[in-house]
Order: C-alpha cells, then structure tokens, then sequence
C-alpha cells in the first residue's frame, strides 16, 4: 500500500491486481441491488442527504455475502493504515457498550 500526505490526513490507496475482474463481479451485484430496490418502491435506495438525485445503497454491503471479496481486501487495507497509525482494533471483542459493528476497543501502539 502507499501512503502520501497531501492534507494534515494522509491519504492511502492501493491498486488490486484483480480490479478489473473484480469491478466486473460487483457490477453485476450492485446493478440487481439497484434493481431490487426498484422493485420495492424505493428508487433512490436509502434516503442520504449526500446522495444527490442518484441512488444510494443500504449501509449493509459488509453483511453481503456476495460483496465479501471487495469486504476482505477493504479489512487488509484498513488494518494497513491502522498499523502505520499505530492502533489495534480487535475486531473480535465487542467494546465494552456491547455493540460489535458501532465501535471497537482501540489500542495504540505509539504514541502521536
């Protein structure tokens, strides 16, 4: 992964050596989510006051089986950055309010 700072934030990206392939795949599945939104009425998905006049996807993508290989590859780079940032999320403890997905325990392993 590279990492550039271009804002007090640094910004990270990485290329997929499978991108191509894999944009093909989730097409395929974001278009019939589209699809089956419509046929439930609901032809811009989820209200978003960012969405603009275009549709939105519910905030359930992660629980999607069919959206795992973009999910996994997401969770590798997120513990990427985590790392250069110093912090450990443990993704496997729910924090101490009980919610597992809202908000992990963080630890850091540097000082800022």
């Amino acid at each position: 992964m590279k990492r550039e700072i271009l804002f007090p934030t640094p910004m990270y990206w990485k290329d997929l050596p499978n991108a191509k392939e894999l944009n093909k795949y989730l097409f395929k599945h974001i278009k019939a989510w589209y699809k089956q939104d419509i046929k439930k009425g609901k032809p811009t998905g989820e209200f978003k006051t960012n969405s603009g006049f275009g549709w939105h996807s519910s905030t359930d993508m992660n629980d999607k089986k069919e959206y795992q290989p973009l999910i996994q590859e997401l969770f590798k780079m997120a513990e990427m950055c985590n790392k250069d940032y110093g912090i450990k999320f443990d993704v496997n403890k729910p924090s101490p309010s009980g919610h597992f997905k809202d908000d992990y325990r963080i630890s850091l392993t540097k000082e800022f």
